[in-house]
């Protein structure tokens, strides 16, 4: 509707449900609202609008966060929880990572598109209780862009040592790439690989570099997840088939089932040699969701 710096609103004539508050909204500022002949009484709502409110209050209750997620924080086993999400800039959202209400209850959080740089001081993006170990864009003459890089927040009492892939040592790095081995407090050691697949990474490119890393990521021998942003929707196209034999050889399993983007594509996704489960919910400061992966141990 139409938007004025300054109105005369006048309520001495007839005004019907709702249409005050439209006349006192067209003002940019109270300043300049001239108001003439006040009447509490044509303050008004209309019944129906009243009556459709109350339902979607009682009828329409949003959950942040769903049930099962929950019931990894009170189950009687053993659990770990590790969660995933593509950030849309760490520097940009690092106080809504650290509101995240359930990060208190997780082993880790492995976040791709970090956007971090050289000039960004870790301790800038700290979590309290958390160890953070950054695997910033590798910028080449051929990548020179802000956006990618992963990072991964590791809990303080858990024991963590970074591993370097071999193909991280190559001289043309394909896939961005962050590999850990973490020991949460008494129990078993994991791999956790976080992954970022730029956009213009071409499909065959996607394919070796991925079959290569799962054949490296199996030859150390333990459980293993191998997470991140794929740029890969796997509701709309398929691995080829020379990736779906190299995971089946390699025991990994792609555990996310729904859309993980707000466009309805399922771009993130979860590869375990072990069983997990997963849960998502949207996260308002990106458009990706945000996975929770539960190990019960």
């Amino acid at each position: 509707g139409l938007t004025v710096q300054n109105i005369v609103v006048s309520m001495s004539s007839r005004m019907s449900d709702g249409q005050c508050y439209v006349a006192l909204s067209r003002v940019t500022s109270l300043q300049g609202l001239y108001l003439l002949d006040f009447n509490r009484e044509k303050l008004r709502a209309s019944t129906t609008v009243n009556l459709e409110m109350e339902r979607m209050r009682r009828d329409m209750l949003l959950s942040t966060y769903h049930a099962s997620i929950l019931s990894a924080m009170t189950d009687s086993q053993k659990h770990t929880l590790i969660a995933v999400l593509n950030t849309r800039s760490l520097p940009a959202h690092h106080t809504d990572v650290v509101q995240e209400p359930l990060l208190s209850n997780c082993t880790a959080l492995c976040l791709t598109e970090t956007r971090l740089s050289p000039t960004h001081q870790s301790d800038r993006y700290a979590i309290p209780n958390f160890h953070l170990f950054r695997q910033d864009r590798f910028r080449t003459t051929q990548r020179r862009g802000v956006g990618g890089g992963v990072c991964a927040y590791i809990r303080e009492s858990a024991q963590c040592c970074p591993h370097r892939l071999a193909m991280q040592c190559e001289q043309i790095i394909t896939l961005e790439v962050q590999c850990l081995l973490v020991q949460p407090q008494n129990l078993t050691e994991l791999c956790i690989v976080t992954v970022y697949r730029p956009p213009t990474l071409s499909a065959p490119q996607f394919n070796l570099a991925f079959c290569k890393l799962l054949r490296e990521v199996t030859s150390l021998q333990k459980p293993s997840l191998v997470v991140g942003d794929f740029n890969l929707d796997l509701l709309a196209s398929a691995h080829s088939p020379e990736t779906v034999d190299e995971l089946q050889r390699c025991g990994f399993e792609q555990y996310v089932k729904c859309a993980t983007h707000a466009s309805g594509s399922l771009l993130d996704h979860v590869y375990a040699n072990i069983p997990v489960d997963i849960t998502q919910n949207a996260a308002y400061y990106s458009d990706h969701d945000m996975l929770w992966v539960k190990l019960t141990h």
